[in-house]
């Protein structure tokens, strides 16, 4: 098991340490400083009650109660909450167990299937190396959450694998699933057609029949809450979430003069956020100077939307969590990290600031 899924040991101890870490520090903070209380004092209750914070319960409302009109929960794609529904049943209404369990599997999955596809790029250790930083990168403490970052790694990596290898119904399929488990996943449709046009007329409407049930879906979806619900994900979002569209260096630049103005440290995204931009559009030169156009197509579109999508008042919004799932970025950071000296001082520092990042997750406001 071992020497097929090298990773597995790093995965583990980061679950039960993050478990363990979670539950510590919802215990040592002020009760007025804690968004949310314990619904038990019993240990299983302390151990997952500081995971029900901050997008879980939207998922968790959805899975239990589905959508209801003009709720803020309709910005929230279905397929994540429906599979936490369907087994949250199972378990007897434990929902938010459900939702972490589901996650915690997904994310093993990923790794395998990311450790595996990596070593079509490069060598297995490099692989290895590149599944370890985007285990440890700092915002990765939401793959472990009742997120859907996990589960949306997984039908990612099918997708393009699929499209890779040329297998469009897999392709299709787990294109499909990835755009309504998280919107941002219609955006595979833009390396699909990078291949789609290169293909010879015959072969294009096979490709396009598999395919084109991703658009299909993705705006019917949009059409049919607008009309069920008065609101559809896209109204949603700019309603409930502050969030607007600007240039793309509008929230780059208003970060970078949030921190210069007021440089505070603990619970502040912001620091992650501008770094995460300046080093997810290097692995973006770095695929498209590799030749990987498909995967450089994907990361970028979904690095100009990341920029695009700000706060109302100038800031980048979550953009250190959101590229997470540009997973063949990791590729540039495992290459830097040949050097023995890159990968100490990456891997401490990254596994640091996890753990930093993560106490405003567990407790904050």
């Amino acid at each position: 098991m071992l020497k097929r899924h090298p990773w597995l040991p790093l995965y583990l101890s980061l679950l039960i340490t993050l478990i363990i870490w979670g539950a510590a520090i919802f215990n040592l903070t002020p009760d007025d400083y804690q968004q949310a209380a314990l619904e038990s004092d019993t240990l299983f209750a302390r151990l997952i009650e500081p995971w029900n914070h901050w997008d879980t319960p939207f998922y968790l409302s959805i899975a239990e109660n589905w959508y209801s009109p003009g709720g803020a929960e309709i910005s929230f794609p279905p397929v994540y909450a429906i599979l936490v529904g369907a087994l949250g049943r199972i378990l007897g209404g434990a929902y938010l167990p459900a939702s972490l369990l589901i996650s915690w599997v997904s994310l093993a999955i990923a790794c395998a299937l990311i450790y595996d596809e990596f070593q079509a790029y490069t060598d297995a250790e490099s692989s290895l190396r590149a599944v370890k930083y985007l285990l440890i990168f700092p915002t990765a403490f939401f793959f472990f959450a009742g997120y859907t970052e996990s589960i949306f790694l997984v039908f990612l990596v099918l997708a393009m694998r699929g499209a890779r290898k040329e297998i469009w119904w897999q392709a299709g399929m787990f294109g499909l699933l990835a755009s309504m488990t998280r919107f941002i996943g219609i955006f595979v449709a833009i390396p699909f057609a990078w291949i789609w046009f290169q293909k010879p007329l015959k072969e294009k409407v096979r490709i396009a029949a598999w395919l084109s049930p991703i658009p299909i879906v993705f705006l019917g979806w949009i059409w049919l809450t607008d009309k069920l619900y008065g609101l559809n994900p896209i109204s949603a979002g700019l309603k409930f979430w502050y969030i607007k569209t600007d240039w793309p260096w509008v929230g780059l630049f208003g970060s970078i003069k949030s921190l210069i103005e007021e440089p505070k440290f603990f619970g502040n995204y912001q620091y992650a956020d501008v770094l995460s931009v300046f080093l997810f559009m290097a692995a973006v030169i770095y695929a498209f100077r590799k030749k990987w156009i498909p995967e450089a197509l994907f990361m970028g579109s979904l690095m100009v939307v990341f920029l695009i999508k700000v706060l109302e008042f100038d800031l980048l919004i979550s953009t250190s969590r959101y590229v997470l799932v540009l997973y063949p970025s990791f590729l540039l950071l495992a290459e830097w990290g040949k050097k023995k000296w890159f990968d100490v001082a990456w891997s401490i520092l990254s596994v640091v600031y996890m753990f930093q990042l993560s106490i405003f997750f567990f407790v904050g406001k």
